[in-house]
């Protein structure tokens, strides 16, 4: 799959619904009174989404070419592009399709950042594809996905930071308990499990 480019989807419109659907799992589980902090939110389409849903929400890429489509987003009061102060705390944190694309050595410190931004009761949401041998791989996704998981791997991945970890398997827009050996992409909960 490809990033989302909201301005031309008229191309692309198999992709985006791929991409929103992950966005309506996570919505239909968001509390009108949660803070919401998106990282990798790409053009900001699903940030805006979400702003409709969530009490306030942060979202931020680091990819400087997509902060410029961010402004014809901006126009939720409570929805800021912008990257999050060290110390701000949220109810829900999404990460979508985001992991597959951080070196194995700095796996630790994208955890690490994820954790600090949430208090004990907070929920991640997080995907990424299912791995697919190279050579079977998209010409994109050889470029830039830097390690691709296994249901195994993410789930282990996973249990190494959080407490809480289910994961589902997409397919198409349906994200549910199917086969995990076909799935196209996998969508996790995690939280720390205090409640």
């Amino acid at each position: 799959m490809r990033r989302v480019d909201i301005t031309d989807i008229g191309r692309d419109q198999d992709n985006y619904a791929f991409h929103l659907a992950r966005y309506l799992f996570a919505g239909r589980q968001i509390k009108s009174n949660e803070k919401v902090l998106e990282v990798g939110c790409g053009t900001g389409y699903g940030a805006r989404y979400l702003s409709d849903l969530a009490k306030s929400i942060v979202a931020w890429d680091s990819d400087d070419q997509v902060q410029l489509n961010w402004n014809q987003f901006s126009k939720a009061p409570n929805l800021e592009f912008r990257q999050p102060d060290l110390n701000e705390i949220f109810d829900v944190v999404i990460s979508y399709e985001v992991v597959e694309h951080i070196a194995l050595e700095d796996l630790d410190s994208y955890f690490k950042g994820l954790r600090s931004a949430m208090h004990a009761n907070s929920k991640l949401f997080i995907s990424t594809p299912r791995a697919i041998p190279f050579e079977k791989r998209s010409h994109n996704r050889q470029l830039h996905h830097v390690y691709e998981y296994s249901f195994v791997e993410f789930r282990y991945l996973l249990e190494q930071h959080f407490g809480v970890v289910l994961i589902f398997s997409q397919n198409d827009m349906l994200i549910g308990t199917q086969n995990p050996e076909t799935a196209w992409n996998f969508v996790a909960i995690c939280s720390n499990g205090l409640d």
